[in-house]
């Protein structure tokens, strides 16, 4: 009996063994040839988490564990590969497809991301978050019968979430259906008077718009930001724990922005700023609490330098943009700097609609009304479902004297979107910059019986038809 206990004993320690020496083989971690250059902080806990891991080399959890390390400290490249490794060994986790999703989101390659969103989507289809951040990805991509699908499975899981609310008034407008969206926007609590969120006033003004009503578009465009949120779910908390030195406390001051706490955001995004002059993401946040404070010269002096210091970031001068032509009637000195910068992005990335758009903007304040015509062609081609852009072209090749040519973009716009107050109001000075008096009055009449114009508008036209020879 002694033998026997003592055998199996010895078959217990060298079971053990083999499973530790088997633990240890295979492909080892290693950490970011950049290690040097990252927070101390993460510094220390990459070596701590590396290190676990190359004790326990073919375990799956243990690799996706590292990739959330990795990922929630901005080492997307190193994740992405972490993530992969995890399903290599274990081959239907849900989890690590998800998180390997949103690393490939984040690398820009959203077409590969959105297959693996499907594949988390497909190992955990209770998991709702999988399906709003597909619908999300679908919805950019123009696939709006995928994009139906993933949010009624959403709807079906987690129907009152705002995330998913989100994403059904992102489809409805994708589909040209600004009439549902405003109502469901309006039938949330997304516009809630003491907790909004900004990006629904965002998608309330884009609503508007193309339904006709400029008034209220520019109305809920004052408290919107174009910015998509990112909503809060249990597998992102999980990767976000991990976040440590100064990549936790910039999470930390976008919370305290969220809150109106702008001074502490402030505080905190200087402390960063001052350890790495080069983070990008702290600067532009930065530069928002400086606006939201009413410090507008100190904002554009930042991004002016943070986007000639890095001139590959859209972000940065996009906002840098928008920020100028904001301020009271900026000179060409400041606006050429940002025009040059613009054109960059539209030569890095022709089909960036936003930077046309911006050019566009910047373009006309130069007077480079021709340019800005061709900007805004570029914009509208790739953004055919905004009415705002068509219309404001017409506008600047009616002020370039093309009536003609303005006439007909009007009417197309009416083709393409509907009846708009504005391009009924457009229409008629086209017609009689052009000189076609007799319709000119008709169109006139037919916008004074128009409920949707504004009074003030239609009698300012009024007083300067008559003031035509």
């Amino acid at each position: 009996m002694k033998r026997w206990v003592l055998g199996l004993g010895s078959l217990l320690l060298l079971a053990c063994a083999g499973w530790f020496f088997y633990q240890r083989t295979g492909l080892a971690a290693e950490l970011p040839p950049n290690l040097e250059q990252l927070d101390p902080l993460v510094q220390d806990l990459l070596r701590r988490e590396v290190s676990r891991l190359n004790a326990r080399r073919r375990s799956g959890p243990a690799w996706t564990r590292l990739g959330q390390v990795l990922e929630a400290n901005g080492l997307y490249g190193e994740a992405e590969f972490a993530y992969g490794r995890a399903l290599e060994l274990k081959p239907h986790d849900a989890r690590s497809f998800h998180r390997l999703a949103c690393v490939q989101e984040r690398l820009g390659d959203l077409e590969r991301a959105v297959e693996t969103m499907e594949l988390a989507a497909e190992f955990e289809p209770g998991y709702a978050g999988s399906w709003w951040t597909l619908a999300g990805w679908q919805i950019d991509l123009g696939d709006l019968e995928g994009a139906e699908v993933s949010l009624s499975k959403a709807e079906e899981l987690a129907p009152g979430l705002p995330a998913v609310q989100v994403a059904r008034v992102r489809w409805e407008l994708a589909r040209g259906e600004p009439g549902r969206a405003v109502e469901r926007l309006q039938q949330s609590d997304l516009l809630d008077a003491e907790r909004p969120l900004p990006f629904a006033y965002h998608l309330l003004a884009i609503a508007l718009r193309q339904g006709g009503d400029s008034a209220g578009a520019e109305a809920a465009q004052e408290r919107a930001k174009g910015l998509r949120p990112t909503f809060p779910h249990a597998w992102l908390q999980e990767m976000q724990r991990w976040q440590t030195g100064y990549a936790a406390l910039r999470t930390q001051a976008g919370r305290l922005v969220a809150q109106g706490r702008l001074q502490d955001a402030r505080e905190g995004l200087e402390r960063i700023l001052a350890y790495d002059p080069d983070d990008v993401r702290s600067a532009n946040m930065l530069a928002g609490c400086l606006l939201e404070e009413g410090d507008h010269p100190a904002a554009l002096q930042l991004l002016a330098a943070t986007a000639a210091k890095h001139p590959e970031h859209r972000g940065t001068t996009l906002n840098w943009a928008e920020t100028l032509l904001r301020s009271q009637a900026p000179d060409r000195e400041v606006l050429e700097p940002v025009r040059r910068a613009l054109i960059q992005l539209t030569e890095r990335d022709a089909g960036d609609a936003e930077a046309w758009r911006s050019l566009a903007r910047v373009q006309e304040a130069l007077g480079e009304d021709q340019g800005s015509l061709m900007s805004l062609d570029r914009a509208a081609g790739l953004l055919p479902e905004e009415p705002e852009i068509p219309l404001k072209a017409a506008y600047v090749a009616m002020k370039l004297g093309h009536h003609g040519e303005a006439l007909e973009r009007f009417e197309q716009v009416v083709q393409v979107h509907g009846d708009l107050p504005q391009a009924a109001l457009g229409e008629f000075q086209a017609l009689a910059l052009d000189g076609q008096r007799a319709a000119a009055v008709q169109a006139l009449e037919r916008l004074a019986d128009r409920p949707d114009v504004d009074p003030g508008q239609l009698d300012q036209l009024r007083a300067w038809w008559a003031s035509q020879p």
